[in-house]
């Protein structure tokens, strides 16, 4: 085994998966030196990073950090008062870290009979850095390290996470795993209830009975895992004090980096794009810079030129409605894996999420609401954002029961009953009946009496109830 030297920076995959290769083809090092700035950010702070990982890696393996400046000169002296501790030793030298000024101090080691230097390029190619001779002066030459790209940093992604990112003391970690969840069948009902999370929560009682985004992040982990994502945790939380300091919605290792999934079900307006896309770039710089992916799932979002540039310029990638169809095969290309073998569950998914898609409906959000002209309907009054006669006239466009409830206690359900998959007149009064005995709430300081409520007609008139006991003020139900 070599005694081994790498220069810490902000990407520290390449650091990390140096040490698996060194590993995979010799069984470790003899003792990790590593050679940094005092730039908290670029250098000191990563470098503190790659010694808790190595010690998962390598447990029992000697870990020195040395502090360096950052010219070639400052580097030279480092790795040379390194060396010298052990001069005839074997040593590797890992010439992918620093910047450009750091690498210029190790030029002078690469070529000495008992030292070993290699470089990882953006491409995942691997090189040993031999010295050449060229017409009037030297060539360092590239020669392929074809083994090095099957090296892999097998530690669970969770602990991956965990010992990338700097915590307060006192401060822990949780995390689930995806539930065990036939994919098969529950995109099929997805499908069929036109993506009412809240019929699929009655119909999968093992997902997640919170918020619509919740269960998402269920039926999402569990895909990631039978497209080949198999070492990966939902739900990651840093928690300090009882409150959730930072959170992760899927957070997926293949071995070779991290990819980071920020999932949302809200529309575009609901929180600033720049704020959501600023949070993941900082994310996914602390889980490796370029050996960490981040992907923004936005099913509620149309294709816009404006956010696929702002994401690109946060080095983030954005996948919205348009990527939905081929959703299996963006994350089996992402993880380097084959998802669409013809028996597998993942294949199967695709070809539903396709098959639907063809037909031309939305996946994973319902189909928006169409502008409809306004009215003179008495009934249309506002009350904040809210204007109800459009937004009914828009639900029963889409096929949805509207209910209007007013102080009396009096209810009035109005749909088309001509749309495709809507009850009979009979069987929607007839799922309607009880409402009259709902407690209301009066709206508004000018007393106004309406309270308008979209229902999906799979929902159960139960959960109506709850959910109209917990209201404080005008809302739309889910």
């Amino acid at each position: 085994m070599t005694h081994h030297i790498l220069i810490a920076s902000e990407q520290l995959w390449p650091n990390l998966l140096g040490l698996a290769a060194l590993q995979r083809r010799d069984g470790g090092v003899a003792g990790l030196h590593i050679v940094h700035s005092r730039d908290p950010i670029r250098s000191e702070g990563p470098a503190k990073r790659i010694e808790a990982v190595a010690g998962k890696m390598l447990p029992g393996t000697t870990v020195h950090a040395h502090v360096s400046g950052s010219t070639s000169q400052d580097v030279f002296a480092a790795v040379d008062c390194i060396i010298q501790g052990a001069p005839s030793d074997r040593w590797s030298l890992n010439c992918s870290g620093g910047t450009k000024t750091m690498f210029a101090g190790l030029i002078p080691y690469i070529g000495r009979p008992n030292v070993e230097a290699f470089y990882r390029e953006v491409s995942a190619d691997w090189y040993f850095l031999r010295p050449a001779k060229a017409v009037g002066s030297q060539l360092i030459k590239c020669e392929e390290w074809a083994d090095a790209r099957n090296a892999t940093v097998d530690i669970p992604v969770q602990e991956l996470a965990q010992l990338q990112m700097e915590i307060p003391a006192g401060a822990e970690w949780r995390y689930a795993s995806p539930p065990n969840l036939d994919l098969e069948s529950f995109t099929k009902s997805g499908i069929a209830a036109d993506w009412n999370w809240r019929t699929l929560q009655r119909d999968y009682p093992q997902l997640s009975q919170q918020q619509a985004g919740f269960v998402f992040e269920d039926f999402f982990s569990a895909l990631v895992q039978a497209t080949g994502g198999t070492n990966i945790v939902k739900g990651l939380k840093l928690l300090e004090g009882g409150q959730v300091r930072h959170e992760f919605d899927a957070i997926v290792s293949n071995g070779q980096k991290i990819v980071v999934f920020d999932l949302k079900l809200r529309n575009e307006e609901d929180d600033p794009v720049i704020d959501q896309f600023s949070r993941l770039g900082e994310d996914r710089r602390c889980l490796g810079g370029l050996g960490a992916d981040a992907i923004a799932v936005r099913p509620t979002w149309e294709d816009k030129p404006v956010n696929t540039a702002l994401a690109k310029a946060h080095q983030l990638t954005l996948w919205t409605q348009k990527d939905m169809p081929r959703l299996v095969e963006r994350i089996g290309q992402l993880l380097q894996v084959n998802a669409v073998s013809p028996a597998g569950t993942a294949a199967k998914v695709a070809s539903q999420l396709r098959d639907a898609a063809g037909k031309g409906k939305r996946l994973f959000c319902s189909a928006p609401l169409a502008k409809t002209p306004k009215t003179d309907s008495p009934m249309e009054t506002s009350i904040g954002w809210l204007l109800l006669d459009r937004y009914i006239s828009e639900c029963f466009a889409l096929g949805k029961a509207a209910v209007v409830l007013d102080n009396g206690g009096r209810f009035v359900v109005r749909a088309s009953c001509e749309k495709t998959g809507l009850r009979t007149r009979a069987g929607l009064a007839q799922s309607m009946q009880g409402l009259a005995a709902i407690e209301l709430f009066k709206v508004g300081a000018s007393g106004a009496s309406f309270l308008a409520v979209l229902v999906s007609l799979a929902g159960r008139v139960t959960d109506l109830r709850k959910k109209l006991k917990e209201l404080q003020s005008p809302r739309l139900l889910p």
